[in-house]
């Protein structure tokens, strides 16, 4: 017996997800078993393979399968609490350009802040690889980003892309032609908010005399 699961490595305390064991395999499986965290108690999961579930608690969480009530597989998911998990959008603001979006969230979730979540990590890609760094020629990080409304938009039109190009499952469908559209969008906000982005609130641009143009590629 293998137990295998699939999860996402991170979350936001009270953030809804999918811990996936129905890949598990080798031979007749009779009992499948998902412990959420250590010490937490297993729940028996054999008839759908999967659980949807939620932590309450920030924290690496030590998460386990059992197959049979012997073949055993722990994984690690980190929990982040709403402080540490800072986002340039949510989804109020995806709302207010797709009022029924929130119906395209994927199995086991109800909310796009992973997508939120690959959104600001791919700006902030963006802005350490362009030639922008601080005096000590180190990265900057998402800390660094004093006004977030600078950079809102080019998140809000990023996050539809990355949904959009998600649903596509061919050329020039509906889900394609709006991830064209809103990347168009979100290339207007990344020009105009890289244009002006005042990193340390100091009331001037910190764009050094040399930016290189950097493409931003979705994985």
């Amino acid at each position: 017996m293998f137990a295998v699961l699939n999860f996402e490595s991170i979350l936001r305390v009270n953030d809804k997800t999918r811990l996936d064991a129905s890949g598990s395999y080798g031979g007749t499986i009779t009992q499948l078993e998902i412990e959420t965290d250590t010490a937490a108690g297993y729940i028996d999961v054999t008839t759908d393979g999967y659980l949807d579930f939620e932590y309450s608690t920030a924290g690496t969480k030590a998460v386990t399968v059992r197959v049979n009530g012997v073949d055993t597989k722990s994984y690690d998911i980190e929990v982040l609490a709403a402080v540490d998990d800072i986002h340039f959008s949510n989804d109020q603001d995806l709302l207010q350009h797709r009022g029924e979006i929130l119906r395209f969230t994927k199995d086991g979730r109800n909310s796009f802040l992973d997508k939120h979540r690959l959104s600001r990590d791919l700006i902030m890609e963006y802005i350490n690889q362009s030639g922008i760094k601080k005096t000590d020629l180190t990265d900057y990080a998402v800390s660094d980003i004093v006004n977030l409304n600078e950079v809102k938009q080019w998140s809000v039109f990023m996050t539809l892309s990355l949904i959009m190009q998600e649903m596509s499952n061919q050329i020039d469908d509906i889900f394609w032609r709006d991830y064209l559209e809103f990347k168009k969008q979100m290339d207007y906000y990344k020009d105009l908010t890289f244009k002006f982005l005042d990193l340390n609130n100091d009331s001037y641009e910190d764009k050094s005399t040399y930016v290189r143009s950097v493409e931003i590629a979705f994985r």
